[in-house]
């Protein structure tokens, strides 16, 4: 009686196996060239769900003094345009704010402004990107190479590059506005001045 259920349990472990093998064998094994010479059939590769659009703003520092600056902050990044250390002050250079643009808004009590929002695949894409606009080179300071004009440098890229969500124009329009608003503030500054 013992043989007989050893045999039987045996004899199911056997079919099993052979009902598993039977099943997976008809399967295909993959090859490695089954897209050979066709790369456009591949499937993109993410990893992980598209980041959400982000905010662009137009922050201002010091606003109708002297002093007055322009930020441009793309998410939580505050970029502007600088005098570098040790030059003649000729020509300003992009620079990133060391702290995030919340941070910066108390701490320079700047007043936002959103002009529209920027899409980017991940926050690594949106790392490299800010690396990129860091790298403008800007005209002279006598040549539209001021904090306002490295702003519409920014945007213009960011359209060039398909990184605005929605209608770039008017993005850029609404910038202009803000720009032109603010040169006849200055203009207005300067002729009670004088």
């Amino acid at each position: 009686m013992l043989l007989s259920r050893i045999s039987t349990s045996s004899l199911f472990t056997l079919l099993y196996l052979w009902t598993i093998f039977l099943t997976v064998l008809p399967l295909p094994l993959p090859t490695g060239d089954n897209n050979a010479g066709n790369i456009d059939n591949a499937a993109p590769v993410f990893f992980g769900p598209p980041q959400p659009p982000i905010l662009i703003q137009i922050a201002i520092a010091n606003k109708d003094t002297p002093k007055e600056h322009a930020f441009i902050a793309v998410g939580d990044t505050l970029l502007h345009a600088v005098y570098p250390t040790n030059t003649d002050h000729t020509q300003l250079i992009p620079e990133k704010e060391d702290m995030s643009t919340k941070a910066a808004m108390e701490a320079y009590r700047l007043g936002m402004k959103t002009i529209g929002e920027a899409k980017f695949g991940s926050k690594f894409e949106e790392g490299k990107v800010i690396e990129e606009l860091l790298k403008i080179k800007l005209p002279p300071i006598a040549e539209n190479g001021n904090c306002w004009d490295f702003i519409m440098i920014v945007l213009k890229k960011m359209k060039k590059d398909g990184r605005i969500v929605g209608d770039a124009d008017s993005v850029l329009e609404k910038y202009k506005d803000i720009y032109e608003e603010r040169k006849q503030a200055r203009m207005k500054r300067v002729s009670v001045s004088q």
